[in-house]
């Protein structure tokens, strides 16, 4: 959350933070007031359709986008994935924070001999 801040202060006013849970969503927000960044906001990318995310009619802009593990392997009925939505929002000229909490469970992308990565180690090796 400091981190967040400290780039939010200096001009970098996009983040994205990847945890375990959407209820974590408010651990988030809690930490990030208590480095007196109130005025960043925490958009639950579970609760957003799958278009794009500073679109008129979503008009994400800037923020911290709060995404799942599950969720960034996650994709609509049209095959628009999260992974997707989120690089879109990052743009290619991104210098913010990707935040990985609890990053054990970006497991597996350079498995055991005779295994395959899994897809949520090859979305955060992506998104990076």
């Amino acid at each position: 959350a400091g981190l967040i801040w400290e780039n939010w202060q200096q001009g970098r006013h996009k983040a994205v933070w990847v945890s375990v849970g959407s209820d974590l969503k408010y651990d988030a927000r809690r930490d990030l007031d208590d480095v007196g960044a109130k005025c960043v906001q925490v958009h639950p990318l579970n609760k957003l359709p799958y278009s794009k995310l500073d679109s008129k009619a979503i008009g994400i802009k800037n923020g911290v986008i709060f995404v799942t593990y599950s969720s960034l392997i996650a994709s609509s009925e049209r095959g628009r994935s999260r992974l997707q939505q989120l690089v879109q929002w990052c743009g290619h000229e991104f210098d913010g924070l990707i935040v990985f909490d609890e990053c054990h469970k970006a497991k597996n992308l350079i498995p055991d001999a005779g295994s395959q990565p899994t897809r949520t180690g090859k979305a955060v090796l992506e998104i990076q």
